[in-house]
């Protein structure tokens, strides 16, 4: 053989060696592929912030949360938004098949070198990388990348890609996807965001903690030019309109936090329900994406801490005051007062604390003796003190001040808190039926032993026992659950279960998962509860609460002593 004959069986080698490399890397391609699933979304990326709001159903009190983050549809996501994610991320986005091999041929050096260089990825494979894998450097996470994000789409509408991605990114103030972003930012959500906001959203994609951009928007300058440009470049907008957009307004970082005051104790009293109603933890209310509507009223959540506010100064030290309002048509509770600060005492006053009823009792007496034959015009000692036969065991009681009545009718005892004469309708009646009125109005039922070893008082009364002293006020029960008593006096005998939730629903579609019950259940006669609340309104009309009648309404009540 002679000239460049002599060369073929090499060239032979390397061509037979050249196919083989292809094919192989075909044949591994292929394996590849068909061996790499679509992994569960990760729990972080699919995790959604879970929001309540006041009883109008729009007016956000606070959010249970890991991240803020919330996920929307793509037509919740405004055109410019949609638009200035592509211009910045992945001009071809509409035209490639979900990966980029400029970009990857670069990582895998990058990998293989030990310098990894950023960018490079196209939009399906950020949204893969932040959906369903890690933020790992690495040949083998590259190498799943590339796959799910074929096989991604292939089986996602570029349109779902997009709105998941822009449902994942992350945007700094701890902002989880451009709905979340676009309040934090602009105070708006993402369907009204318009060129100059998605822009400076977009520029941030990449370096999202570089800066805040209320203080420093200059961190982002460069970048906002470039996804403008791109705009212009890809027909997104024309010259003519980027020539007017600017770099935006945006609106201080709120620092304070959202716990503070009474959203606080709102918060934390809806928490617990929620966890108890859906039977759910803590991580999955977190996570959940819940859209929680309670019962409480703003504008009465205003008037109770004002209402607090106008109590005489220089209260004993510790003293603490606390104040709920239900609604006895449905059980739930409009208006309450938890402290001053739930971030300098959680402790609710209102739903937490248990405090001696005093003469607020005396009504579970007046209930019970209605339905034991007793009537308002009945006589009763009036005179303090006053001797009573307690089964054998003499039983002297005085009234408040040492005044003396002689004797009085029910009616009256009632109207001026009579210690003595409702001493007497107890032992007369038996202090058991009047624990058992009580008990069917609202109140928690007395403590167990082992909830009293334990601390564990949350659920139930202190010393609401069947001792002839309970007409006295001498059990100790939470101001929530005599406000759910005598929201059934209100109610004329029905009572209604205590709530702060009305609904809950999830996610974007706002699918209902929870209704709070509303029907109440009649706890006693409706001639007892016509009788009982006429008994009540003469303390205010010329009792003990007299004061009530500034209201410029009817109401009824009873003091506490």
């Amino acid at each position: 053989m002679s000239g460049w004959t002599r060369y073929l069986p090499s060239i032979r080698v390397l061509v037979v060696g050249g196919l083989s490399l292809v094919i192989a890397l075909c044949v591994a391609f292929a394996i590849g592929y068909a061996a790499t699933d679509i992994p569960e979304p990760n729990l972080e990326a699919t995790g959604q912030t879970s929001t309540i709001y006041y009883s109008d159903g729009k007016t956000p009190i606070g959010q249970y949360k890991v991240e803020d983050r919330k996920s929307v549809e793509i037509d919740e996501i405004s055109e410019p938004m949609q638009k200035a994610a592509i211009a910045a991320e992945d001009t071809s986005f509409y035209e490639n098949r979900g990966i980029s091999i400029k970009g990857l041929s670069r990582a895998v050096v990058g990998v293989a070198t030990n310098q990894y260089a950023g960018g490079g990825s196209t939009i399906t494979q950020q949204y893969v990388k932040n959906f369903y894998l890690t933020n790992e450097h690495s040949l083998d996470r590259k190498i799943k990348e590339m796959f799910i994000s074929l096989k991604i789409d292939q089986q996602q509408s570029k349109d779902e890609i997009l709105a998941n991605y822009l449902n994942t990114i992350y945007l700094g103030r701890r902002s989880y996807g451009v709905e979340v972003a676009a309040q934090n930012y602009f105070d708006k959500p993402a369907s009204e965001l318009n060129v100059s906001e998605s822009a400076l959203l977009a520029a941030m994609i990449q370096r999202p903690g570089a800066a805040d951009p209320s203080d420093n928007p200059e961190a982002y300058e460069d970048r906002f030019n470039y996804v403008v440009k791109n705009m212009v470049d890809e027909g997104f907008i024309t010259e003519e309109q980027a020539a007017k957009v600017e770099m935006p307004e945006v609106k201080k970082q709120n620092k304070e936090s959202s716990l503070s005051g009474q959203k606080g104790y709102m918060w934390d009293f809806v928490r617990r329900e929620a966890l108890r109603k859906l039977d759910i933890d803590e991580a999955q209310l977190d996570r959940g994406g819940y859209n929680i509507v309670t019962t409480f009223d703003k504008d009465r959540m205003k008037a109770a801490e004002k209402a607090i506010k106008t109590l005489p100064p220089n209260q004993p030290e510790g003293m603490q005051a606390g104040l709920v309002s239900i609604n006895p048509d449905d059980g739930g509770i409009e208006a309450f007062y938890g402290g001053k600060n739930y971030l300098d005492q959680a402790f609710n006053a209102s739903t937490q604390s248990h405090v001696q009823a005093g003469s607020t009792f005396k009504p579970f007496a007046l209930v019970a003796g209605l339905e034991n034959g007793v009537r308002l015009t009945d006589s009763y000692p009036g005179s303090s003190p006053t001797t009573l036969n307690n089964d054998g065991t003499p039983w002297t009681v005085n009234n408040f001040g040492g005044s003396s009545y002689g004797p009085v009718s029910l009616l009256k005892a009632t109207q001026s808190s009579i210690n003595t004469a409702y001493a007497a309708l107890n032992v007369q009646v038996g202090p058991d039926k009047t624990v058992d009125v009580a008990e069917r109005a609202g109140l928690s039922a007395n403590c167990t032993d082992k909830e009293m070893k334990s601390g564990d008082t949350g659920g139930c009364s202190i010393g609401l026992t069947p001792n002839p002293s309970n007409v006295l006020g001498t059990p100790s029960v939470k101001p929530i659950d005599m406000a759910s008593a005598y929201a059934t006096f209100a109610a004329n005998g029905v009572h209604h279960e205590t709530h702060s939730i009305k609904k809950i629903t999830k996610g974007a579609e706002d699918e209902e998962v929870y209704k709070a019950e509303t029907k109440g259940k009649r706890v006693f006669d409706k001639a007892v509860g016509a009788e009982t609340s006429y008994a009540l309104q003469q303390v205010v009309n010329g009792g003990s609460g007299s004061y009530a009648q500034n209201l410029g309404r009817p109401a009824a009540g009873k003091t506490g002593t």
